[in-house]
């Protein structure tokens, strides 16, 4: 796992300093900051005002549950890759499973103690879970709502 950590920092150095490209984004802070400089809430771009409109029942499931399997099935290297995290999500959680088999009989752990091997995942996923809505609510949903 260091050479990974390694070989990602040149790759997270370049995401901090490249500038965005994408239109939508730019657009956006464009729009955002023509508000704050003018004070005219209407200046809005195609896709705050798509985004406003509420979609219907039958696209969001088109595009959360079959526009993936559509690109799944039909480009090799998703499907590859799908494939490959299946694996990879297959062991991991495989490790779950054996925590009972390897810490009773090889460390003499008890019921509780086994049990207890499980907090730092708890705790992981908690801050985890409290990281990740407080990004939603403080950046994600107070952009689209401003």
């Amino acid at each position: 796992m260091w050479e990974v950590l390694i070989a990602s920092v040149p790759i997270l150095v370049l995401l901090l300093l490249w500038p965005e490209t994408s239109g939508a984004t730019i657009l956006h802070q464009r729009a955002a900051r023509l508000r704050k400089q003018t004070g005219n809430n209407h200046i809005r771009t195609r896709a705050e005002i798509a985004h406003r409109e509420k979609p219907s029942a039958r696209d969001v499931v088109v595009e959360a549950l079959l526009m993936p399997a559509r690109i799944t099935a039909l480009d090799p290297a998703i499907l590859f890759t799908n494939v490959y995290m299946m694996l990879v999500y297959g062991i991991y959680y495989s490790f779950f499973e054996s925590f009972p088999l390897v810490w009773g009989p090889v460390y003499g752990f008890g019921l509780l103690q086994q049990n207890l091997a499980f907090i730092p995942f708890i705790v992981g996923t908690s801050l985890a879970l409290l990281a990740y809505t407080t990004y939603l609510y403080y950046y994600r949903v107070s952009q689209h709502f401003s």
